[in-house]
């Protein structure tokens, strides 16, 4: 099994790992070998020893665990969606229009009240999606509207 460190190992290669651990708990005592199930099936599959231990303990507590993609690994995007950006891109025109002072604390209310169960809306993330460090800001754009 070829598996490039670092990456979070797929739900078929944790299948794989399952099968072989499981194999050689049943048959080591046949190979005459001493060490342990874990040692030979991270040996047997080119995967670090503590991989192996960790795949089967998240096996032994949940065996549906093995199926369950990996949970995203790093920080989270400090985007605002696409489904919002062009209702905040017409929020800002019509203020525009209206000659209505553009701040970033409008626009979260905005957001906020258009989706409330959606995620919470930083002033930061909503300056790093437009592209503009100020907090309050009066000519308020996002590139290319």
């Amino acid at each position: 099994m070829y598996h490039q460190g670092g990456k979070p190992l797929t739900p078929s290669e944790k299948r794989f790992i399952i099968s072989a651990k499981l194999y050689f708990d049943r048959n080591r005592p046949e190979f005459g070998i001493r060490d342990s199930a874990a040692q030979m099936t991270a040996d047997a599959l080119g995967v670090g020893l503590a991989s192996v231990n960790r795949v089967v303990a998240e096996y032994n507590k949940d065996p549906e665990s093995v199926n369950r993609p990996a949970l995203p690994r790093g920080r989270p995007r400090y985007v605002v969606s696409d489904t919002h950006e062009e209702a905040v891109r017409a929020f800002i025109r019509q203020g525009n229009r209206e000659g209505r002072p553009m701040t970033l604390e409008l626009i979260k209310d905005f957001l906020v009240h258009r989706d409330s169960n959606e995620e919470s809306f930083h002033l930061r993330t909503l300056a790093n999606t437009s592209a503009i460090p100020a907090r309050n800001i009066y000519c308020f754009s996002f590139s290319s509207i």
